[in-house]
């Protein structure tokens, strides 16, 4: 998990001066969005986007995910799924991610 969080640092601060605020998106199930977590700050993208502002990084996260959701709700706007499958979710899918203009974008569906 280590290895995670730097290469993340490394993707924010890459080629910039660090006062510059980083922007990063996530879109995915159960887990990104805290479900099990004892309190939510407790949860990954609350625990990564502390530990980089404990840095002295100014970081704004953007968390779509949803418990639930699959990796038919995350594909872009106009996405037309095969027959029996699941349509988009336009409010927290890639496309969704996207309009904040984010520097990274996690997809975490890991079941």
């Amino acid at each position: 998990m280590r290895k995670f969080y730097l290469q993340l640092l490394w993707l924010l601060v890459s080629g910039v001066a660090v006062s510059q605020t980083k922007v990063y998106s996530v879109i995915g199930s159960s887990t990104a969005a805290g479900m099990g977590a004892t309190v939510p700050d407790s949860n990954w993208v609350n625990r990564v986007t502390h530990y980089y502002q404990s840095l002295g990084l100014t970081i704004v996260a953007h968390n779509l995910a949803v418990g639930g959701r699959i990796c038919y709700h995350g594909m872009p706007n106009g996405y037309i799924p095969p027959p029996d499958r699941d349509y988009p979710q336009t409010n927290e899918n890639i496309t969704k991610a996207l309009s904040f203009s984010p520097d990274v974008v996690i997809v975490s569906y890991p079941t």
